[in-house]
């Protein structure tokens, strides 16, 4: 619900106030359930609109008497003069649908009702253009369901208004436009921001019979929705896509049309191109480098393992979290000595972390290894600490049944010799644990 003092100052900078309704107002919200039941008619009789959003609170109070009272006082308050205040307040309104205290749904269509009159609706076609999103929301719905302005008019200011579902909803009606009308609402929703207008616009372009020459700059849209949608077309015309990608490999000068060319690549699944896309993994640019790993994944698969475990020490995090993704996508198996090697080769905390979260992936007892080969590089790398590996530990212990794998000869003899190298540096509370799992499991006699 929006705040009640946001609302009171938004209605209060419309209408002046009256003596006695600060009091009122006050009273409305006292302890005493008969008082408030006194204010909230009192409210209703004084009919000043500066009540509504303590009226609406009152509606769902828990005391049924104050609940009939403000129904009827939010009745009383309903008159023409009014229908400005209960436009700014319909999110309010349309929360009390969520109250479950009592049914709303009859004060909701009296209200609706009310602001959709002749002599009342002209605040709600003002409140397309408010700058409370919520208010221009449930403006646009009202409109639409009710038929209270042409579709043109709805369409354009929808369309020009900052939020986005303002502007989806005015979208869903350009297909009703007339053509000439259509043509102005094209121009805006083609330019949106939002994909899912955009979309719909560039649909009902292509449905209308644009060229290929319209729709190949789509083929670089920042959504791929789009992009798969321009590619389809583009290939039934027999425009030779692949060379539009390929080309913008060396030709693109920004990093997000480059960025576009390399996904192009792939989502064509154009080998030729493997060897331009290899050279990219070395951009300067992380969303380049990022994309690049996508697409050599996608176009060698298995054949890309050993360069892919690489970028798990890149310097941007969200290349390293790509590529840990990937290698989890590929079914990489890791050992422990192969993440112990990333985190002491590391100079990134995201690099430590990423290597944590594959070690979930793996055997448990090689697991259990890493984590107290992490002890070990305790004094080697800042971003590794005890508490990290305390927390880990208990984790490893919390999944423990999870797993019914045996160690290995080979486990054994490392868990043992890692955990005397490391243990001075262990809690007790943790050495205590891993003596009993070692015990527990005839490591230990």
């Amino acid at each position: 619900m929006m705040e009640k003092s946001k609302l009171l100052k938004s209605i209060g900078n419309l209408f002046s106030k009256e003596e006695g309704l600060d009091e009122l107002l006050k009273m409305s919200e006292h302890w005493d359930g008969y008082k408030r039941e006194s204010a909230v008619r009192r409210l209703g009789m004084l009919g000043n609109p500066i009540a509504i959003p303590n009226l609406i609170l009152r509606v769902n109070d828990w005391v049924p008497q104050v609940r009939i009272a403000a129904l009827k006082a939010m009745k009383m308050l309903a008159v023409p003069e009014n229908s400005a205040a209960f436009v700014m307040s319909l999110p309010s309104l349309y929360h009390l649908d969520k109250c479950t205290r009592s049914s709303h749904a009859e004060l909701i269509e009296f209200i609706e009702k009310y602001l959709i009159l002749d002599i009342n609706k002209k605040h709600l076609i003002q409140g397309l253009e408010s700058g409370n999103s919520m208010v221009a929301r449930a403006c646009i719905s009202l409109i639409i369901k009710n038929n209270l302005l042409d579709i043109s008019p709805i369409v354009i200011a929808g369309l020009s208004h900052r939020d986005f579902i303002v502007r989806a909803k005015a979208s869903s009606l350009i297909r009703k436009l007339k053509p000439s009308d259509q043509q102005v609402a094209l121009e805006l929703a083609i330019k949106d921001r939002f994909m899912p207008i955009r979309r719909e616009a560039f649909q009902i372009h292509i449905k209308a019979g644009a060229s290929s020459e319209f729709i190949e700059p789509f083929l670089f849209d920042l959504h791929s929705s789009i992009r798969e949608i321009a590619i389809k077309h583009l290939l039934d015309r027999d425009v030779d896509v692949a060379s539009i990608y390929i080309n913008s490999l060396v030709a693109a000068s920004l990093a997000s049309r480059l960025k576009i060319a390399i996904w192009g690549v792939a989502e064509l699944s154009e080998v030729v191109a493997i060897s331009r896309v290899e050279e990219l993994l070395a951009s300067p640019y992380a969303s380049v480098r990022k994309q690049s790993l996508m697409t050599m994944v996608g176009l060698q698969g298995e054949k890309f393992e050993g360069k892919l475990i690489e970028f798990l020490l890149d310097s941007s995090p969200a290349v390293c979290k790509e590529a840990a993704r990937l290698c989890m996508k590929l079914d990489i198996t890791f050992t422990a000595v192969k993440l112990k090697k990333i985190c002491s080769s590391s100079f990134y905390k995201h690099s430590i972390a990423s290597s944590i979260g594959l070690s979930k992936k793996i055997n448990k007892w090689e697991r259990l290894l890493f984590l107290l080969c992490l002890v070990g590089l305790l004094d080697q790398s800042e971003f590794i600490d005890m508490s990290m590996v305390d927390n880990e530990v208990v984790t490893w212990n919390a999944d423990f049944n999870k797993s019914f794998s045996q160690p290995t000869v080979r486990q054994i003899e490392e868990l043992l010799n890692a955990y005397d190298k490391n243990r001075v540096r262990l809690s007790l509370c943790l050495q205590r644990s891993l003596i009993i799992t070692f015990k527990t499991c005839g490591f230990l006699k």
